[in-house]
């Protein structure tokens, strides 16, 4: 899953964040510089990891260029197939 974090704590095992809706974790990676960030984390709980959006964006890109390669998508795409195109489109 994916979600915006806080960090709140920090213990010997990593920074201690809540996502957006509560969810309290635990991230080994947390940038001493920043307040929010967007985290990878399975709904099993921790660890979370911290994610960047430009290399979400580029996952999404190149998602999309194996999709269009190997015609895997009709001509007539649908609407999760356009919003990953928006997200990525300038890459």
């Amino acid at each position: 899953m994916l979600a915006l974090a806080i960090s709140f704590d920090q213990t010997t095992r990593g920074q201690i964040i809540e996502t957006n809706d509560g969810t309290e974790l635990v991230v080994k990676d947390w940038p001493q510089d920043s307040e929010t960030q967007l985290i990878a984390f399975s709904s099993r709980g921790n660890p979370a990891d911290v994610v960047y959006p430009a290399e979400v964006a580029e996952d999404i890109a190149r998602l999309l260029r194996l999709t269009k390669q190997h015609g895997l998508i009709s001509e007539r795409k649908p609407g999760w197939f356009k919003r990953l195109e928006h997200y990525a489109s300038d890459l």
